[in-house]
Protein backbone atom coordinates (compact mmCIF):
# COMPACT_ATOMS: atom_id res chain seq x y z
CA UNK A 1 0.00 0.00 0.00
CA UNK A 2 1.23 3.06 -0.91
CA UNK A 3 1.10 6.11 1.88
CA UNK A 4 0.55 9.73 0.51
CA UNK A 5 3.30 12.50 0.90
CA UNK A 6 0.73 15.29 0.90
CA UNK A 7 -1.95 14.22 3.17
CA UNK A 8 -4.85 16.54 4.37
CA UNK A 9 -4.35 16.09 7.84
CA UNK A 10 -1.26 17.37 7.72
CA UNK A 11 -2.27 20.22 5.60
CA UNK A 12 -4.65 21.52 8.30
CA UNK A 13 -4.01 24.59 9.89
CA UNK A 14 -2.74 24.51 13.73
CA UNK A 15 -0.33 27.10 16.15
CA UNK A 16 2.72 24.84 15.31
CA UNK A 17 4.82 26.21 18.62
CA UNK A 18 7.46 25.28 17.51
CA UNK A 19 7.93 26.38 14.40
CA UNK A 20 6.79 29.81 16.10
CA UNK A 21 9.55 29.80 18.24
CA UNK A 22 12.59 29.61 15.82
CA UNK A 23 13.71 32.96 14.14
CA UNK A 24 12.77 33.95 10.55
CA UNK A 25 15.83 32.80 8.78
CA UNK A 26 15.51 29.65 10.70
CA UNK A 27 11.57 29.42 9.74
CA UNK A 28 12.40 29.82 6.18
CA UNK A 29 15.48 27.24 6.22
CA UNK A 30 13.12 24.32 7.59
CA UNK A 31 9.98 25.49 5.16
CA UNK A 32 12.81 24.71 1.93
CA UNK A 33 14.10 21.70 3.74
CA UNK A 34 10.55 20.23 4.03
CA UNK A 35 9.51 21.04 0.47
CA UNK A 36 12.81 19.40 -0.72
CA UNK A 37 11.81 16.04 1.82
CA UNK A 38 8.30 16.10 0.68
CA UNK A 39 9.52 16.21 -3.66
CA UNK A 40 12.26 13.15 -2.63
CA UNK A 41 9.48 11.35 -0.85
CA UNK A 42 7.24 11.56 -3.98
CA UNK A 43 10.10 10.68 -6.62
CA UNK A 44 10.22 7.39 -4.63
CA UNK A 45 13.26 7.75 -2.66
CA UNK A 46 14.00 6.49 0.90
CA UNK A 47 15.40 7.31 3.92
CA UNK A 48 19.18 7.51 2.40
CA UNK A 49 17.91 10.03 0.87
CA UNK A 50 15.79 11.82 3.41
CA UNK A 51 18.71 11.15 5.93
CA UNK A 52 20.91 13.40 3.45
CA UNK A 53 18.48 16.52 3.18
CA UNK A 54 18.19 16.40 7.13
CA UNK A 55 21.89 16.56 7.34
CA UNK A 56 22.17 19.66 5.28
CA UNK A 57 21.30 21.18 8.85
CA UNK A 58 22.96 19.31 11.75
CA UNK A 59 21.22 18.88 14.89
CA UNK A 60 22.09 20.44 17.97
CA UNK A 61 19.61 23.46 18.46
CA UNK A 62 16.94 22.51 20.29
CA UNK A 63 14.73 24.71 18.86
CA UNK A 64 15.25 23.55 15.49
CA UNK A 65 14.99 20.23 16.32
CA UNK A 66 11.77 20.45 18.24
CA UNK A 67 10.88 21.54 15.09
CA UNK A 68 12.19 19.63 12.47
CA UNK A 69 10.39 16.33 14.16
CA UNK A 70 7.20 18.31 14.57
CA UNK A 71 6.85 18.73 10.82
CA UNK A 72 7.98 15.62 10.04
CA UNK A 73 5.76 13.61 12.09
CA UNK A 74 2.86 15.75 10.10
CA UNK A 75 3.83 13.58 7.10
CA UNK A 76 2.88 9.88 7.20
CA UNK A 77 5.47 8.42 5.54
CA UNK A 78 7.27 5.00 6.30
CA UNK A 79 10.95 6.34 5.25
CA UNK A 80 10.97 9.14 7.87
CA UNK A 81 10.75 7.21 11.01
CA UNK A 82 14.35 5.77 10.25
CA UNK A 83 15.41 8.78 8.78
CA UNK A 84 14.99 10.59 11.64
CA UNK A 85 16.66 8.16 14.22
CA UNK A 86 19.67 8.12 12.04
CA UNK A 87 19.70 11.96 12.09
CA UNK A 88 19.96 12.20 15.99
CA UNK A 89 22.10 8.78 16.12
CA UNK A 90 21.83 6.63 19.32
CA UNK A 91 21.35 7.90 22.92
CA UNK A 92 18.82 10.69 22.86
CA UNK A 93 18.44 13.40 25.88
CA UNK A 94 15.36 13.55 27.36
CA UNK A 95 13.93 15.88 26.04
CA UNK A 96 14.26 15.21 22.26
CA UNK A 97 13.69 11.47 23.17
CA UNK A 98 10.07 12.50 24.19
CA UNK A 99 9.68 14.57 20.98
CA UNK A 100 10.47 12.11 18.85
CA UNK A 101 8.21 9.36 20.80
CA UNK A 102 5.14 11.56 20.36
CA UNK A 103 6.50 11.26 16.52
CA UNK A 104 6.59 7.64 16.44
CA UNK A 105 3.46 7.85 18.29
CA UNK A 106 1.73 9.85 15.33
CA UNK A 107 3.11 8.10 12.85
CA UNK A 108 2.00 4.54 14.21
CA UNK A 109 -1.52 5.68 14.46
CA UNK A 110 -1.75 6.44 11.17
CA UNK A 111 -0.07 3.53 10.11
CA UNK A 112 2.97 3.86 9.41
CA UNK A 113 5.64 1.39 10.26
CA UNK A 114 8.18 2.14 12.92
CA UNK A 115 11.77 1.19 14.41
CA UNK A 116 12.27 0.37 17.89
CA UNK A 117 13.53 3.75 19.67
CA UNK A 118 15.89 3.18 22.04
CA UNK A 119 15.28 4.60 25.83
CA UNK A 120 17.14 8.04 26.38
CA UNK A 121 20.48 7.97 27.97
CA UNK A 122 21.27 9.55 31.43
CA UNK A 123 22.12 13.17 30.81
CA UNK A 124 22.49 13.79 34.59
CA UNK A 125 26.41 15.15 34.24
CA UNK A 126 29.26 13.49 36.35
CA UNK A 127 31.01 16.39 38.42
CA UNK A 128 34.86 15.84 37.95
CA UNK A 129 36.70 16.73 40.66
CA UNK A 130 39.07 20.29 39.83
CA UNK A 131 42.55 20.68 40.99
CA UNK A 132 42.23 24.06 40.92
CA UNK A 133 39.05 26.58 40.24
CA UNK A 134 37.49 27.56 37.12
CA UNK A 135 37.28 30.83 36.22
CA UNK A 136 35.31 33.18 33.58
CA UNK A 137 35.79 36.38 31.58
CA UNK A 138 33.95 38.72 29.40
CA UNK A 139 34.50 40.97 27.34
CA UNK A 140 32.04 44.36 26.91
CA UNK A 141 29.66 43.95 24.35
CA UNK A 142 31.09 45.79 21.04
CA UNK A 143 28.63 48.21 18.51
CA UNK A 144 27.81 45.17 16.79
CA UNK A 145 26.80 43.14 19.46
CA UNK A 146 29.42 41.11 20.11
CA UNK A 147 31.58 40.02 22.98
CA UNK A 148 34.26 37.27 23.84
CA UNK A 149 33.64 34.95 26.84
CA UNK A 150 36.66 32.76 28.13
CA UNK A 151 36.99 29.88 30.54
CA UNK A 152 39.82 28.51 32.40
CA UNK A 153 39.68 24.95 33.53
CA UNK A 154 41.22 22.33 35.57
CA UNK A 155 43.28 20.64 32.70
CA UNK A 156 42.14 17.04 34.76
CA UNK A 157 41.15 14.45 32.46
CA UNK A 158 40.60 16.96 29.58
CA UNK A 159 42.91 17.47 27.00
CA UNK A 160 42.21 21.34 27.22
CA UNK A 161 42.34 24.12 29.18
CA UNK A 162 41.41 26.95 27.90
CA UNK A 163 38.24 28.12 25.70
CA UNK A 164 37.60 31.18 23.75
CA UNK A 165 34.30 31.71 22.39
CA UNK A 166 32.60 34.81 20.19
CA UNK A 167 28.99 35.03 20.77
CA UNK A 168 26.95 37.62 19.06
CA UNK A 169 23.40 38.64 20.21
CA UNK A 170 21.99 38.37 16.46
CA UNK A 171 24.14 35.70 15.15
CA UNK A 172 24.79 33.23 18.19
CA UNK A 173 28.32 31.39 18.52
CA UNK A 174 30.45 33.09 15.85
CA UNK A 175 33.77 31.11 16.57
CA UNK A 176 35.07 29.23 19.52
CA UNK A 177 38.35 27.47 19.98
CA UNK A 178 39.76 24.96 22.90
CA UNK A 179 43.82 24.88 23.56
CA UNK A 180 46.25 23.89 26.43
CA UNK A 181 48.28 26.41 27.59
CA UNK A 182 50.56 27.07 30.82
CA UNK A 183 48.96 29.56 33.69
CA UNK A 184 51.52 31.70 32.62
CA UNK A 185 50.78 31.84 28.99
CA UNK A 186 46.54 31.93 30.01
CA UNK A 187 47.84 35.60 31.99
CA UNK A 188 49.24 36.87 29.34
CA UNK A 189 46.79 36.37 26.66
CA UNK A 190 44.21 37.73 28.69
CA UNK A 191 46.38 40.92 29.30
CA UNK A 192 46.93 41.16 25.31
CA UNK A 193 43.31 40.72 25.03
CA UNK A 194 42.24 43.75 27.22
CA UNK A 195 44.99 45.79 25.54
CA UNK A 196 43.42 44.85 22.14
CA UNK A 197 40.08 45.99 20.70
CA UNK A 198 38.52 43.41 23.01
CA UNK A 199 38.91 45.35 25.66
CA UNK A 200 38.99 45.31 29.83
CA UNK A 201 38.11 41.42 30.71
CA UNK A 202 36.31 41.60 33.64
CA UNK A 203 36.06 38.18 35.98
CA UNK A 204 32.42 36.59 36.49
CA UNK A 205 31.45 32.92 38.10
CA UNK A 206 32.65 30.08 35.42
CA UNK A 207 28.79 28.98 35.39
CA UNK A 208 27.35 32.07 34.15
CA UNK A 209 30.23 32.23 31.46
CA UNK A 210 29.09 28.86 30.09
CA UNK A 211 25.63 29.77 30.89
CA UNK A 212 25.88 32.54 27.74
CA UNK A 213 27.86 30.37 25.61
CA UNK A 214 25.15 27.81 25.79
CA UNK A 215 22.63 30.30 25.14
CA UNK A 216 24.17 31.82 21.95
CA UNK A 217 24.85 28.06 20.76
CA UNK A 218 20.96 27.59 21.47
CA UNK A 219 20.11 30.41 19.10
CA UNK A 220 23.19 30.24 16.44
CA UNK A 221 22.00 30.78 13.01
CA UNK A 222 24.33 28.96 10.85
CA UNK A 223 25.47 25.55 12.94
CA UNK A 224 27.55 24.65 9.88
CA UNK A 225 30.27 27.36 11.18
CA UNK A 226 33.40 25.70 12.52
CA UNK A 227 32.93 27.45 16.21
CA UNK A 228 29.67 25.55 16.82
CA UNK A 229 31.17 22.31 15.47
CA UNK A 230 33.82 22.63 17.72
CA UNK A 231 31.79 23.57 20.78
CA UNK A 232 29.70 20.02 20.11
CA UNK A 233 32.91 18.34 20.65
CA UNK A 234 34.00 19.77 23.99
CA UNK A 235 30.07 20.34 25.26
CA UNK A 236 29.72 17.48 27.33
CA UNK A 237 33.40 17.36 28.85
CA UNK A 238 32.50 21.53 30.02
CA UNK A 239 29.46 20.30 31.30
CA UNK A 240 31.24 17.83 33.32
CA UNK A 241 33.35 20.63 34.75
CA UNK A 242 30.97 23.44 35.41
CA UNK A 243 26.96 22.97 36.62
CA UNK A 244 25.22 25.57 34.80
CA UNK A 245 22.42 25.55 37.44
CA UNK A 246 25.30 27.62 39.57
CA UNK A 247 24.68 30.38 37.40
CA UNK A 248 23.83 33.22 38.75
CA UNK A 249 21.57 35.91 36.94
CA UNK A 250 22.92 38.92 35.69
CA UNK A 251 21.49 41.16 37.98
CA UNK A 252 22.95 39.44 40.46
CA UNK A 253 26.23 40.12 39.11
CA UNK A 254 25.66 44.11 39.17
CA UNK A 255 26.41 46.24 41.82
CA UNK A 256 23.65 47.59 43.91
CA UNK A 257 23.40 51.40 43.89
CA UNK A 258 22.59 53.77 45.73
CA UNK A 259 19.43 56.28 44.85
CA UNK A 260 22.02 58.87 44.83
CA UNK A 261 24.04 57.25 42.27
CA UNK A 262 21.01 55.87 40.14
CA UNK A 263 20.09 60.01 40.15
CA UNK A 264 23.29 60.66 38.94
CA UNK A 265 23.53 58.51 36.43
CA UNK A 266 19.93 59.34 34.52
CA UNK A 267 20.89 63.05 34.64
CA UNK A 268 24.12 61.78 32.70
CA UNK A 269 22.43 60.05 30.66
CA UNK A 270 20.16 62.97 29.81
CA UNK A 271 22.99 65.24 29.07
CA UNK A 272 24.48 62.69 26.46
CA UNK A 273 21.19 62.01 24.68
CA UNK A 274 20.76 66.02 24.25
CA UNK A 275 24.15 66.51 23.59
CA UNK A 276 24.78 67.90 19.86
CA UNK A 277 26.88 64.92 18.81
CA UNK A 278 24.23 62.36 19.59
CA UNK A 279 21.48 64.35 18.07
CA UNK A 280 23.37 65.01 14.69
CA UNK A 281 23.37 61.16 14.58
CA UNK A 282 19.79 59.63 13.17
CA UNK A 283 18.68 56.97 11.95
CA UNK A 284 17.57 57.50 8.74
CA UNK A 285 13.55 58.51 8.14
CA UNK A 286 13.24 54.94 5.97
CA UNK A 287 14.86 53.18 9.24
CA UNK A 288 12.16 51.71 11.39
CA UNK A 289 14.19 53.20 14.32
CA UNK A 290 14.29 56.44 12.91
CA UNK A 291 10.66 57.34 14.91
CA UNK A 292 11.65 55.77 18.20
CA UNK A 293 14.75 57.72 18.39
CA UNK A 294 12.88 60.98 17.87
CA UNK A 295 10.98 60.09 20.51
CA UNK A 296 13.08 59.35 22.60
CA UNK A 297 14.73 62.76 22.36
CA UNK A 298 11.74 64.54 22.57
CA UNK A 299 11.00 62.27 26.09
CA UNK A 300 13.70 62.95 27.74
CA UNK A 301 14.08 67.00 26.61
CA UNK A 302 11.11 67.20 28.44
CA UNK A 303 11.85 65.38 31.17
CA UNK A 304 13.53 66.44 34.75
CA UNK A 305 14.95 64.02 37.39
Amino acid sequence: MRIAVNDKKSDKKSKEPFVVSLDEASQAALTELLERVKQTLAGGQGSEAILEILASQPPGRLAWDLALIDQLARIPHPALPEALLGYFGPGLEKIRYKALKKAFHAWKSRQVPVPALHPPKDTTPIRLPDTEPSEGYLSIIDGAGSRMVVLHLAKTGIDFNVVHALINDQQGLKDLFSLSLSKRRRRELLAEYSQQEVGQLVSVPPAYALKLIEEAYSHTTDQNLEGPAIYRRVREQLLARIDLSTAPELEDLLPKLEDSEIEAYLLKSQELILDDAFQRWMAAPEDSDHDEVIGLIDLVGRSKY
